[in-house]
């Protein structure tokens, strides 16, 4: 068990100073709206580094209710300790969970630092502009997806050794 939690602690960490560090630089060195073009017209997509910042959850959503949004982050977060902490994770879940709950924490520490969340990381998709994002809402999203396939997977074999017996 201690072991789990070395793992999952290194991987938030990392998430977490990744995520706090990359979003300081861009402060630092870009007022809001500013853009650093990275590459452009790459099988038709578009990369650049825009400061922006959002007041919401994604695209903006709850924007109008940022203390409504701050307790369910507050909620999520702790929801996500009490599975660590007692076990109700699956062993080969607990990286996206770490992901998940890294990326969370990130966007709330940006609430009490700035009052919104930094976003820098801008793609155009073949002439469609996504929302700009950050390390933590990748986390959040790599983590979602990974939990998601695991589970998917977890899934299939049941079914297969439920079929193996009958």
């Amino acid at each position: 068990m201690k072991r789990a939690f070395c793992k999952i602690g290194m991987i938030g960490l990392c998430v977490l100073l990744l995520d706090f560090f990359s979003k300081r630089l861009v402060i630092a060195h870009f007022s809001l709206f500013d853009t650093f073009p990275i590459f452009s017209r790459f099988f038709g997509i578009d990369f650049a580094l825009t400061h922006t910042t959002n007041k919401g959850a994604a695209w903006g959503l709850f924007a109008h209710y940022p203390y409504l949004l701050l307790a369910f982050r507050l909620g999520f977060i702790l929801f996500l300790l009490f599975l660590l902490a007692f076990r109700r994770v699956p062993k080969n879940q607990e990286v996206a969970f770490a992901l998940i709950f890294a990326g969370a924490l990130g966007n709330v520490i940006d609430f009490f630092l700035y009052g919104h969340v930094v976003d820098f990381l801008s793609f155009t998709f073949w002439g469609y502009g996504y929302p700009s994002f950050n390390v933590a809402d990748s986390a959040i999203f790599c983590g979602a997806l990974l939990f998601l396939l695991l589970s998917r997977r977890r899934q299939i074999e049941h079914d297969q050794k439920k079929r193996q017996n009958t």
